[in-house]
């Protein structure tokens, strides 16, 4: 095992020296604590007349800028850029424009300098809160709008200009505004540019922030145990709930305001027994002034003593108290926690003890009977049983009665699975306006039919899934229940039950069960074939199950029933690495079936993408998305083909076709706004003989090793709309980014060896994924999440992503692009001292070595698999498939259900 981990290590180091060429793959970036980032948004006016009245009213907090116009930097013409604020109308107009930005400073006091970084052409003067703090090239005391710069000044590169005055002396505490006039040094200038940083730099404090109080107090006993407040010893920035780790877990949520010093966190009940308090070794806590607060120290790390006091519970009884049933055999009974002491003789069936138990932990346990008489069946637990938790000392269970009626000639039959709609898009909505997949029950019978007991489940193994109320369901009368996972069981009004679980629309066990026990189906889907988004599957008039264009929740199922499912369009070249232009057929076995296809990422529908009608050539990166369609018919699945091309690949633009220039803006502590510029390009400084000068030639060697690097790995594709990756409601979206808002997509996703072959291609929900590393105008290169959950495909990954794991099934894979101890960390210190500890130590390999030595020392650990991302057809870098340590995790090494172990 260790000789394989070094020859891994050494392939990936020598594709890693490659492949040193996006900026956001390993580029160092300059790390400092801004209050105006480069690239910011500013208000901005043309320089045709004075900017207010006076004329130095717009350098002023008062001032309202609101009628002006809002841009990002860089401002520019003549530039040959990309990207910022355009000023095409400039030159021979006008020679200045009027820029305004505002910043927060909450802690004047603490404050030792600010520094303007400017990158400029020809000429500025810069104001804060109207005094001024900085200018060149500028001769005039009281510049007019018809002034000219005093000299000539090429643009490149940021310029320091330290701003020399005492902090108070311009800052004030809240809101204040940088204003700046920026000149060119003729009216027929063929170039002018603005950029600029402002940074902060505070007085060195005394001491870091540490907690000074911690309630409940630690290294205590205590009964419950939900939340606990923490006071910091002064004011502090950047806490997050996933900070704090309970047992290894983080907390759940955060209460508190940023910038002061008590914070509440919540987290789910942890077990009884020792619990220890630690933290995210990659959390940004920081006094206001930017030091750290130290999570190693001793203070820092606490715990407590959970008692456990309270006594165990019934969490589910099948058949259901009070339930009417056909046949009684046998009861199960689930405890809410783990139990002991637990016999046969320990229930009472009518007042005698069953004849066998089986069942462990905390169940389900199952009490064999013989069947009793007819009638009103009483459940009771025998006085001086010795059931307890195992608790020290133990809690005794203490549980009540209860009954069923037993009749063997109910009828039960008649109620059964009419209709069911396994994706619904546009369809019924439930109580929160959000479309849900759905069941309809219908009863056949003459007789009302109390569903009390009755379950409904998408698992064979576990009958009661979802338990029904006291419901009743008339003759004739139709019940929808929404398959939504939100597990609501007590309707008011107009609302609907909601089940515990969502239908695979890849198709899975579904079935309907009366209360009896030993339970047996009355409805079932052994399985369900493959659904589609808002078409419907149910029985016909001849009782064969039908698949309907048009759903009837709540109503008689429609006569006009679909024949079936065309077949996917079949391409004639595989996915993978080209690099000569081929053609491409398109065909379908159904005959007279419409093919339409999309380049963009986009599904295509029966009224959107291209029409197929002849082959297509293939010149450069392509990613194709293909769907058949015919009359009568659901549409075929969207097959999706990446087609990679290497030139095209290592010249990736930073303005791709087709892809925003931006990824939107966010407020930062407590409300400066943010312009996050896109970053796409392949950047080719690290492959020229002088990776310091942009204008050094390309060396032929690393360029060569480049190409190599890209194809020695396995490529792992991801193509998807591109809003539902860049635009408002994204997974890259700043905003969504900074507020944790992490919705799970739709995507495509395939897998391609180095040696051509296809490992899988398949679809999947896509989560963006991580904390710290997410920080939007810092690191562009993100973590993601692949869940295989049935939202979008299917259940689970059928394939052994990992070749040293045994494991074949996944229910959700982890894209790690590394950020602790890596060259692309960043800190919110003025120093960047905790940014630079980690990049000094920076190996992309650091984590699967660790995971290697573990396993090789026979632990437990997640297995590592280095990939070539793409988004979409764009190179997003190296990034390593990892699994998740979480419940299924536990049951694919350990065994049992997923569904014994918490997340």
């Amino acid at each position: 095992m260790v000789a394989v981990s070094v020859r891994r290590i050494g392939l990936l180091w020598r594709v890693w020296t490659a492949l040193c060429l996006l900026g956001f793959v390993c580029g160092l970036r300059a790390q400092t604590y801004p209050l105006v980032p480069a690239g910011a948004a500013w208000r901005w006016l043309k320089g045709t007349n004075e900017a207010s009245s006076p004329v130095t009213a717009w350098r002023q907090v008062s001032f309202n800028d609101s009628a002006w116009l809002l841009g990002a930097a860089p401002f520019h013409y003549g530039e040959g850029l990309t990207g910022g604020t355009l000023l095409s109308d400039m030159r021979n107009n006008y020679t200045c424009i009027f820029l305004r930005t505002r910043f927060v400073v909450t802690n004047v006091s603490e404050v030792n300098r600010l520094e303007l970084l400017a990158d400029y052409d020809d000429g500025f003067v810069a104001w804060i809160n109207g005094t001024e703090v900085a200018r060149a090239n500028v001769t005039n005391a009281n510049p007019s709008y018809t002034n000219v710069a005093s000299a000539g000044h090429e643009a490149g590169v940021f310029e320091s200009f330290p701003i020399l005055l005492p902090p108070s002396s311009y800052l004030v505490q809240g809101t204040n505004v940088l204003a700046v006039q920026l000149f060119n040094v003729t009216r027929t200038s063929s170039d002018l540019r603005w950029d600029a940083r402002l940074d902060l730099r505070f007085k060195v404090p005394t001491t870091p922030p540490v907690l000074v109080g911690i309630h409940p107090p630690r290294e205590t006993s205590v009964a419950v145990l939900t939340n606990v407040v923490l006071t910091f010893n002064k004011p502090v920035a950047g806490v997050d709930a996933s900070d704090l780790w309970v047992n290894g877990q983080p907390a759940a949520r955060l209460l508190g305001t940023p910038g002061t010093n008590v914070y509440v966190f919540e987290f789910a009940p942890p077990p009884p027994g020792l619990v220890a308090f630690s933290w995210d070794e990659a959390h940004g806590i920081t006094d206001l002034a930017g030091q750290p607060f130290d999570a190693t120290a001793a203070s820092a790390n606490w715990t407590y003593h959970l008692a456990d006091t309270l006594p165990p519970v019934i969490q589910r009884l099948a058949p259901v108290a009070g339930a009417r049933v056909g046949r009684l055999e046998a009861v199960e009974v689930l405890f809410n926690e783990p139990v002991v002491g637990v016999d046969a003789a320990d229930l009472l069936v009518n007042g005698q003890p069953a004849h066998s138990v089986i069942g462990f932990g905390p169940g389900p346990y199952v009490f064999s009977f013989d069947p009793p008489p007819p009638g009103t069946v009483q459940f009771q637990w025998a006085p001086g049983h010795g059931i307890t938790d195992t608790a020290v000392p133990p809690n005794v269970f203490t549980g009540a009665a209860w009954s069923v009626q037993l009749d063997s000639a109910v009828q039960t039959g008649n109620v059964r699975i009419n209709e069911f709609v396994a994706a619904n898009v546009t369809g019924l909505r439930d109580e929160d306006g959000e479309p849900q997949d759905w069941i309809e029950l219908v009863n056949l019978g003459s007789n009302a039919v109390n569903l009390l007991g009755w379950s409904l489940t998408d698992d064979a193994d576990q009958p009661p899934q979802w338990v029904f109320p006291n419901v009743t369901l008339g003759p004739g009368q139709y019940l929808v229940v929404f398959a939504s996972g939100k597990d609501r069981r007590t309707p008011t009004g107009g609302n609907r039950f909601h089940l515990n679980f969502r239908l695979d629309d890849y198709g899975e066990y579904l079935a309907l069960y009366p209360p009896d026990y030993p339970p047996q189906p009355r409805s079932v889907l052994a399985p369900y074939p493959e659904q589609r988004s808002d078409v419907s599957y149910g029985l016909g008039p001849d009782g064969q199950w039908r698949y309907f264009a048009t759903p009837t929740p709540g109503a008689s199922n429609s006569s006009a029933a679909l024949v079936g499912i065309v077949p996917e369009p079949h391409c004639s070249v595989e996915r993978g690495w080209f690099d000569e232009p081929f053609q491409l057929w398109l065909t379908c076995a159904l005959p007279g079936a419409i093919i339409r296809y999309t380049l963009d990422g986009r599904e295509p529908t029966a009224t959107s993408g291209l029409v197929y009608t002849e082959p297509l050539r293939i010149t450069n990166t392509t990613v194709l998305r293909a769907a058949a369609f015919a009359p009568g018919y659901l549409p075929s699945r969207t097959v999706t083909h990446t087609y990679l091309f290497l030139e095209s690949v290592i010249r990736q633009p930073n303005s791709p076709p087709g892809f925003p220039s931006t990824w939107g803006t966010y407020a930062t502590f407590p409300n400066n706004i943010v312009l996050v510029p896109a970053d796409y390009e392949m950047d080719w400084d690290p492959l020229r003989t002088d990776p310091n000068n942009p204008n050094a030639p390309v060396d032929p060697l690393k360029l060569q090793h480049l190409k190599e690097g890209l194809l020695e790995l396995p490529v792992l594709s991801i193509v998807m709309n591109p809003a539902d990756l860049f635009e408002p409601t994204g997974l890259y979206w700043a905003a969504n980014v900074v507020n944790k808002s992490f919705p799970n997509k739709p995507c495509s996703v395939e897998m391609v060896l180095p040696d051509g072959r296809t490992a899988f291609a398949t679809t999947a929900g896509l989560e963006a994924h991580g904390n710290a590393s997410r920080e939007p105008s810092k690191n562009p290169k993100h973590g993601f999440k692949l869940n295989f959950r049935g939202d979008f495909g299917p259940r689970a990954l059928e394939y052994p992503v990992f070749p040293e794991s045994p494991v074949r099934r996944f229910d959700d894979l982890v894209l790690r692009p590394d950020f602790n101890t890596s060259w692309r960390h960043w800190s919110d210190s003025p120093n960047n001292t905790a940014g630079a500890y980690q990049r000094s130590r920076a190996t992309r390999f650091r984590d699967a070595w660790i995971k290697h030595a573990f396993r090789d020392m026979g632990q437990i650990a997640s297995h590592n698999r280095y990939v070539h991302l793409f988004l979409n057809g764009l190179y997003w870098g190296v990034y390593d498939i990892s699994e998740q340590p979480t419940k299924h995790f536990g049951a694919a090494y350990y065994g049992g259900d997923d569904d014994e172990y918490d997340a």
